[in-house]
């Protein structure tokens, strides 16, 4: 046999003919910064990006001074007692600079004169907002159940992950109707 096994962590597999040998990630088509420990702060609506600067040169095209200036606006929001006002008007000024730098095609968020109001389906009373009935209705029943998994007991994992996903299903809705004005989350 001419196949090469593919070895790795107690297990082999031959690799089917064919096969290309350098996988090669989709375009990025959008980028926005986001506070992130462990993605870093480039993301897309596929997803981290990474904190690597060597793939965000490759996938956006910015230069080694923008990345140095966006990974330590990453650092300062992501500090004990961070300045709220001071990290988004930086984040703005990011976004302007980020705009400027990114490979032609490759979308950025346009920066905001103020930030979106921040509310959870778990806490926020959404009469003010007026909510379509039936939206409305499939909140408070969600927010209904939340006394149910409050707790884990190992019995109900599955239910609880279900309820979150929901309810981050549902805070992606409440998203789309309210606009840019509100960043919803579940919790």
């Amino acid at each position: 046999m001419d196949d090469q096994p593919v070895q790795g962590g107690g297990w082999f597999a031959y690799a089917p003919k064919g096969m290309p040998d350098d996988f090669e990630n989709p375009p990025v088509r959008d980028v926005y910064l986001r506070a992130d420990e462990y993605g870093g702060p480039y993301w897309s609506t596929d997803g981290a990006l990474g904190p690597d600067y060597e793939d965000v040169h490759h996938d956006l095209g910015i230069s080694r001074s923008l990345h140095d200036d966006v990974t330590a606006w990453n650092d300062a929001a992501l500090a004990p007692n961070a300045d709220a006002d001071a990290i988004f008007a930086r984040q703005q000024d990011l976004l302007r600079r980020l705009t400027e730098e990114v490979r032609a095609g490759i979308e950025v968020p346009a920066p905001r004169s103020a930030p979106p109001l921040r509310v959870a389906l778990l806490d926020h009373d959404f009469a003010a907002e007026a909510l379509p009935e039936p939206l409305a209705f499939e909140v408070l029943a969600w927010r209904a159940d939340a006394p149910k998994y409050a707790y884990a007991t190992g019995d109900n994992d599955a239910e609880i992950w279900a309820w979150q996903d929901l309810g981050a299903a549902l805070a992606a809705r409440v998203g789309a109707v309210l606009g840019d004005d509100y960043a919803v989350r579940p919790f």
